[in-house]
């Protein structure tokens, strides 16, 4: 993700962000592993891990969960539930790292971009669910000292509705911090008409790279990604944050832009994509900051000590 340290409201910041004016901001967004549930002592090293890398953010990931695109009968779900989402947070923290609360909405077998309804009373449903949802995120994310709160992620076909307008409202009554929304891609992120009620433009970007070996095309395709996010975010005048950068962890993700990951591992294929990723972010949003993509907790020390402590790649596990 990245975001522009001294563009921010400086009334909305805790003290640790204030001190390092104009630092670049880098993490990971982590969710929560049955192996390794926040709270736990695996958890708080993967933290402690994390911040000794060099991390000063991380993104946590609660869960909402409905049963296909078109059912409107979303839940909060028993992913990362209240109490294991605040030990989370207050664990993040006491390593010493800004936390970002990032809920996402979970399809099986799809994605949250292609939650869509056909009539106005099952829109009417989903958001009345999803607020419930989202709004005890926000108290939680406020209780236990998160600077950053996202109102949704990737919901592609859902940012033109008219619903959200008054759920930033009330979701501005219970959490004080920095309020974002990610948007799938810089293609998506045109598109959202709420960037005025929010702190900081963000986008997640998966763009397809071309063939697996024109280095040259990657970081040209997503500079393009990056170049458009720069322009919105100054066209708004808020920070831009990049809150996940490369491909999936999957042979020929290099020519796919879709959020579903193809069945086929390729870790070590990915990290010299994901090492231009983040050049190229540093270069298009300097003074700014990054996190990868996601990383359950319980893998991420061994992953840290491989990168000799360097926060460069991610890996997705969906």
């Amino acid at each position: 993700m990245l975001l522009a340290a001294t563009a921010v409201s400086p009334a909305l910041l805790s003290p640790p962000l204030l001190a390092r004016p104009g630092a670049m901001l880098t993490g990971a967004n982590l969710i929560e592993d049955p192996a390794a549930p926040f709270g736990s002592g695996k958890a708080r090293e993967s933290f402690r891990l994390l911040a000794e890398a060099g991390a000063n953010m991380v993104a946590l990931i609660p869960f909402f969960w409905q049963a296909h695109a078109a059912d409107p009968n979303l839940v909060r779900g028993s992913a990362l539930p209240r109490d294991r989402l605040r030990r989370g947070v207050r664990d993040a923290v006491d390593a010493g790292l800004q936390v970002l609360v990032k809920p996402h909405v979970w399809v099986p077998e799809r994605w949250a971009g292609s939650v869509v309804f056909t009539d106005e009373s099952a829109w009417k449903q989903w958001f009345a669910a999803y607020e419930a949802a989202l709004l005890e995120c926000a108290e939680t994310a406020q209780e236990t000292g998160a600077v950053a709160f996202s109102i949704g992620t990737e919901l592609e076909q859902t940012s033109a509705r008219p619903e959200w307008i008054p759920l930033i409202e009330k979701v501005r009554r219970v959490f004080a911090g920095q309020l974002t929304y990610v948007a799938h891609n810089a293609a998506e992120a045109e598109r959202v008409g709420f960037w005025d009620r929010l702190d900081i433009v963000s986008i997640s970007t998966y763009p397809p790279l071309g063939t697996a070996t024109d280095r040259h095309g990657w970081r040209a395709a997503m500079e393009r990604e990056l170049g458009a996010l720069r322009r919105l975010a100054d066209r708004h005048g808020k920070p831009a944050w990049l809150g996940e950068i490369g491909l999936r962890s999957a042979r020929g993700s290099e020519s796919s832009s879709s959020s579903r990951p193809p069945p086929l591992r390729d870790r070590e294929g990915r990290r010299p994509v994901d090492d231009c990723g983040m050049h190229a972010a540093r270069d298009r949003l300097p003074a700014e900051g990054e996190e990868g993509d996601r990383w359950p907790p319980d893998r991420l020390p061994l992953r840290l000590r491989q990168e000799a402590r360097k926060v460069q790649s991610h890996v997705s596990l969906d």
